[in-house]
């Protein structure tokens, strides 16, 4: 608990500028949902790392029924076409729910495999981060929603969000601590 208290008091020891910055999402993630997610992820960032410019939001299509080998391709279809293959990326795994938990690891594990050196990749839970947002009416317009946090779930979606954060930071080479000697 002191420890988080000192990062978040003091930031990363790295100040310098970031590489590209990748926010890789399933197509199935509502895009309201997303952009509510980047703004928290990029606002909790910034407060550790002040020269941190921002994501820039990737989707892939995400398709069950074919085998992550096969996911993998595409989505490397993708990131080629979007000329995305280098830098680093925040990148949220698909609903564990709709797929079976080994399937997710066997994803995960071929999506770190296939992209590093080049890029360097640190996973989400799209189940995880959906579980702590829920649909509001907007303050300007009532008719449309906005995604947020309850008050009820804020405690312990900013203790996820720091230790997403804190790792993500750690695959950019942004130390959050070190060594006294």
């Amino acid at each position: 608990l002191e420890r988080k208290h000192l990062l978040t008091e003091n930031g990363v020891l790295c100040k310098t500028m970031f590489d590209e910055q990748l926010l890789i999402v399933p197509d199935s993630m509502d895009r309201k949902l997303v952009d509510a997610f980047k703004k928290n992820a990029e606002y909790q960032i910034k407060a550790l790392a002040p020269t941190f410019n921002g994501f820039k939001i990737i989707r892939y299509p995400y398709k069950n029924d074919v085998a992550a080998t096969f996911q993998i391709q595409e989505i490397e279809r993708i990131l080629k076409q979007q000329n995305a293959t280098k830098g680093f990326a925040l990148f949220i795994l698909p609903d564990a729910t709709v797929e079976s938990g080994r399937y997710i690891k066997s994803f995960h594990d071929c999506l770190k495999n296939k992209f590093y050196p080049d890029l360097k990749v640190q996973c989400a839970s799209a189940y995880k981060i959906e579980s702590f947002f829920k649909p509001f009416p907007s303050p300007e317009n009532a008719s449309i929603s906005e995604f947020r946090v309850p008050e009820n779930l804020r405690p312990k979606f900013k203790g996820y969000l720091l230790n997403l954060v804190l790792e993500h930071l750690i695959v950019n080479r942004k130390w959050p601590y070190a060594l006294m000697e």
